[in-house]
């Protein structure tokens, strides 16, 4: 009778896991690395429902910026903010009183436009 010790045991195993190409063991063993930030996308309109170049906000509930940016000719803005916080955003001046959102892992959009 055969009997294999834990050591061939495990040669074995690395032997099969080499051959088979199925990457590295150090990226095995990694884990997925939750984001700092993440993307957001909305849009900016006037009180005609027209494109407007204006600019954009992103605070936390304590009124502390994340970020800014403006938005371009279509009135479409992007920027970076952090990820899995609430966030407030507003044209500046703030005019319509903003929206505010929870953010995720993954880019987020606006679901509306906001009011210029």
């Amino acid at each position: 009778m055969h009997v294999l010790t834990p050591t061939a045991f495990a040669l074995f195993v690395c032997l099969s896991l080499i051959s088979c190409g199925g990457g590295d063991l150090e990226s095995a063993l990694e884990t997925p690395q939750e984001p700092k930030q993440v993307r957001l996308e909305g849009c900016v309109v006037d009180a005609h429902d027209r494109p407007l170049v204006q600019a954009v906000q992103a605070s936390t509930p304590e009124g502390r910026t994340a970020a800014s940016t403006m938005s371009d000719a279509r009135g479409v803005f992007r920027m970076h903010v952090p990820a899995r916080e609430v966030m407030r955003i507003a044209t500046l001046p703030d005019v319509d009183g903003g929206v505010t959102i929870m953010t995720g892992h993954d880019t987020t959009f606006l679901g509306g436009c906001l009011r210029g």
